[in-house]
This record gives structure tokens, sequence and C-alpha cells, in this order.
């Protein structure tokens, strides 16, 4: 029995490209960043995905609508600073006129063919339409690029490709050769990864990473190498703390001059000279300004940056309902965030105006309360079926008027200053 194989130490030093360490995310930070991520990516229908994440394991479920959309939701997820690992259980909901079985494995056999980095000993086959590719290539690329031919087809809900490679000699020192390739590679941290290789020419990847990207150029490294018919990738991504977002330096962004407003020299109305006040507001006067509003401002922080959207709210007893969509909704379903709502009103022509603001611990409303119904639907297109509910712990509120001031004092907070 031949001794096993001792890792290859990288022959050259690695800098150190990991962020300085902050803090680990919470899970609801997490879901949260997930989320939003799934938002940002345009190729992507979040709609109806559902995150939940545990210690660093993301598990995305619901429906997509076409296999790459699944792909590109995966690889959003894992892109995620904090995200350890990811549990696809997506599925692909049928699209109307995808055709058949036969259909596909006709459109298949015909995307193979004509990609020109794809060999002729690849097939297709098509069962419940779930494309199954086989044969035998050279080079891990024409394996990929087999899969990538079929994965865009109308109608496919999943590929599994069984395509092999075939096997060659491993040239002499291939494993020192990976190493140097790793160390060159910007985006993989040579230093904590170790490269075992038998003589078969099946490469094994041990070790610790930062994030996912790391861990698939590792591979695709591997990969590159002559001879090398499989790699068994047993990185482990560590759920390093992320580095606190630097309010500098920041990308510039060009804007065209504006014209300078002409001042407004009109005269207050009469008796008002002299007589702008800045009124602080009872929490009874706040409620009942609420009561009249049905759009405001949604304000809380992220693990990633404080964010801010115009939602449709009401009042109802106690509490400010909120119409919004996935990514709040996920944030606070762990019912321990708190959030920020703001309504204001102004009136150039008289130069008065008021501002209210209502800061509480946000919770989900289960879908079938009644009081989900008092929050009209939203203007903007897109679905937002979750309700939020806003405590009124915290209510503050003032007024500028141009009489009589009926209070004094300052508000402890308002809407603008």
């Amino acid at each position: 029995m031949r001794p096993a194989p001792s890792p290859v130490p990288s022959p050259f030093p690695s800098p150190d490209r990991r962020a300085a360490p902050s803090a680990v995310p919470t899970d609801a930070e997490l879901q949260a960043a997930v989320t939003s991520e799934l938002l940002w990516v345009k190729d992507v229908d979040a709609t109806h995905i559902g995150v939940t994440a545990v210690d660093g394991a993301v598990t995305l479920e619901g429906q997509v609508g076409s296999f790459p959309e699944k792909r590109l939701a995966v690889r959003a997820a894992q892109r995620v600073g904090g995200v350890t690992t990811v549990s696809d259980e997506l599925t692909v909901r049928a699209a109307p006129g995808a055709g058949t079985d036969t259909d596909i494995g006709r459109v298949a056999g015909e995307a193979l063919a004509t990609a020109v980095n794809v060999p002729p000993t690849v097939r297709a086959t098509v069962q419940d339409h779930v494309v199954t590719l086989r044969g035998v290539v050279t080079w891990q690329y024409q394996r990929v690029a087999a899969g990538r031919a079929v994965h865009y087809l109308a109608g496919v809900r999943n590929v599994s490709n069984l395509v092999t490679i075939s096997p060659g000699v491993a040239t002499a020192g291939i494993g020192d050769e990976i190493m140097e390739a790793l160390a060159r590679n910007a985006q993989v941290d040579g230093r904590t990864v170790a490269v075992t290789v038998d003589t078969g020419g099946t490469i094994t990847l041990t070790g610790t990473v930062g994030s996912w990207e790391e861990r698939r150029q590792a591979e695709q490294v591997c990969w590159s190498a002559p001879g090398v018919v499989g790699v068994l990738d047993h990185l482990r991504v560590e759920r390093a703390p992320q580095p606190p977002i630097s309010p500098s330096p920041r990308p510039r962004v060009l804007v065209p001059p504006r014209a300078t407003p002409a001042r407004d020299d009109r005269p207050l109305p009469p008796g008002a000279a002299n007589a702008v006040e800045l009124e602080v507001l009872s929490r009874e006067e706040c409620l009942q300004l609420l009561r009249g509003v049905s759009t405001g401002w949604l304000v809380h922080s992220t693990a990633l940056r404080p964010r801010m959207a115009m939602v449709n709210v009401a009042l109802h007893g106690d509490d400010v309902l909120v119409r919004t969509g996935p990514g709040d909704a996920a944030l606070a379903a762990d019912n321990e965030v708190v959030m920020t709502i703001g309504v204001s009103s102004t009136d150039e022509a008289t130069r008065t105006g008021w501002s209210v603001t209502v800061t509480g611990t946000a919770h989900l409303l289960a879908a079938d309360e009644e009081r989900t119904g008092t929050v009209r639907t939203p203007w903007a297109p897109g679905t937002r079926p979750h309700v939020l509910a806003i405590p009124t712990e915290d209510v503050t509120g003032r007024r500028i008027t141009t009489g009589p001031a009926r209070g004094t004092g300052e508000a402890s907070c308002g809407w603008w200053g």
C-alpha cells in the first residue's frame, strides 16, 4: 500500500487580502443581507423566494421562473459576506408553452452540436424536463461548456451533468504548479489552502477560505492543470467577521449642475411677521396627524447600510402598519428590529409644515390578520404582500407655525431641522 500523498505547501508568500474583522452578522442581519442581494440582482425575481439563515448556513426556498434564474439566485446568496453554505431548495415552475421532453431533447441536441467548445462525444437525454448530459471529454472547460449550452433552453427545470473527463497522466510536480497558480491568483489566499495529488489525477483541496468566490477560484485553478480528472473540494468557508462599512472613500457621482432657485421674498401672512415658531406636538396631536396620511418613509439599519424607503402606512390602534416587500419583512421576522416611520407635510404658500416620527420594534403580521387590509395597495409596480406593525412606543413631532405659538421648547426628534 502506497503512503497517502502529503499536502503541497505554497512556495510563494501570499499577501493577506482579508479585511480587518469587526462583527459576525446575526442570523437576522444575514437573512436581510441575502434578501437584499436577491432583490438587487435584476435577473432574479425574489418575490417568491424565501430566505432563512442559521449560523451562516442559508437556505433558499420557493419558486423561480427558469433554471438560469435558479443558478443566479444561489450565486447571489453565496457572494454575501458571512454565508458559509447555501442549501438550494428552489424549484422551477412550469413555463407555458415550454414544449415536451421530445421538443427539449431536439433543441438540446442542436445546442450541443453548434457549441464550438463541446466535443461530439457529449449526448443529452430529457425526462420530466430535466436534461441529463453524458459522455467523455478531455478538459473540465468542455464539461462546463456542455452544461452551459443547455442551461438557457426554454422549459428546462434542471440539468444533471454526468460528463466525465478522460484519464490522463499527471505531470511531475503538478502540485507545485497548482500552488504557484494559487499564489498568482489575486482572489485566493494560497497560505490557507493545501493541495493533495494522487496518481490517478484527482486533486484534493483542504483548508479554509474567506468566501464562496475564493473557494470557486481555487477549484478552477486546479481544473486548469494538465492531467486532472477530478477535484475534491473540501475547502471550508470561514464565517469570518465582516469589515465595517467605511464612510470614505466613496465613488464620485457626477450630477449635472442644477439652477439655483430664486429666493422667495414674498411677505409672510398678515400678523405673522417675527412670529415663526417651532411647536412641539403632543402624542395625541401626532397620532391625529398620522390618521390623515397614507404614505411615509421607513428607516432602519441593515448589516450593510442604513435603508430609507417610501412606503404605504396606516394607523391602526396603537400600531403603524406598513406594507412592504420580502427584504424588510425578513428583517422584521426576528422581532428585534427597531424601525422608524416618518411622515410630514409642508405648505410653501404659508411657510408652514409639520413632521411626525414613530419609532418602535417592528414585527411581521400574519397574512390572515384582518388589519392587514387597512393598508392601501402601493402605487409602485411589484408585489408587496407583507405588512409590518410598528408600535407607537416613541412618538415625536413638531410643527412650524406663523402665528402665536401654542407651545415652546425643542422637539426631541424631528423629521426636518
